[in-house]
């Protein structure tokens, strides 16, 4: 069971309400491992938690390189994008292949990095914040497509506890169907 591209307020995001079992336990053990640990404890979100999940600290950069050097275009919806270079430069490879959203409001770092891409052919539009502030982290190519609370800045990837999910199947097709719209939506 699914749910993609709602409005939870005045902002857009992405959500996966899922039944697997796998994913569930592993959701539920990095939590009590984060709980554990604010409580002064000593443990660690689990070695399979991250083969499960796209999770930062950790494994998380990895995995959306996987998602973005995808043969063929990729869609990506942020509410930030940094200048972390692993990233960065493999967005700027997808040349005209790349479609980003970003909102409006995004910072002078972020304005370099789009500059950038642009540079390399890639496609980028700013979303106004009103009605729908862009906060969604999702990317979405042919055959897999990231969802998850991971901004594409070295903060979130390295430092951050962070989670996500791979998709694939039907499920990108829904990411796909909702970027269109929010694509020309900042037309």
């Amino acid at each position: 069971m699914y749910y993609f591209g709602i409005r939870i307020r005045r902002n857009r995001e992405y959500v996966d309400v899922t039944r697997n079992a796998t994913v569930v336990q592993a959701v539920n053990a990095v939590f009590n491992a984060d709980w554990t640990a604010a409580q002064g404890g000593n443990q660690r979100a689990p070695a399979y938690a991250h083969r499960v999940l796209v999770l930062s600290p950790g494994t998380s950069a990895a995995q959306l390189l996987q998602v973005i050097d995808q043969p063929g275009p990729i869609d990506v919806e942020s509410e930030e994008l940094g200048p972390y270079a692993p990233i960065l430069d493999a967005l700027a490879a997808k040349g005209r292949n790349l479609r980003m959203i970003l909102p409006a409001s995004i910072n002078a770092k972020d304005k370099r990095a789009v500059a950038f891409l642009r540079e390399h052919g890639c496609r980028v539009r700013l979303l106004s914040k009103k009605p729908l502030y862009m906060h969604a982290k999702m990317i979405a190519g042919k055959s897999l497509a990231f969802i998850g609370s991971e901004n594409f800045t070295q903060t979130s990837l390295d430092n951050n506890r962070e989670m996500g999910l791979l998709l694939n199947g039907s499920d990108i097709g829904k990411l796909q169907t909702q970027f269109d719209k929010d694509w020309a939506r900042a037309g």
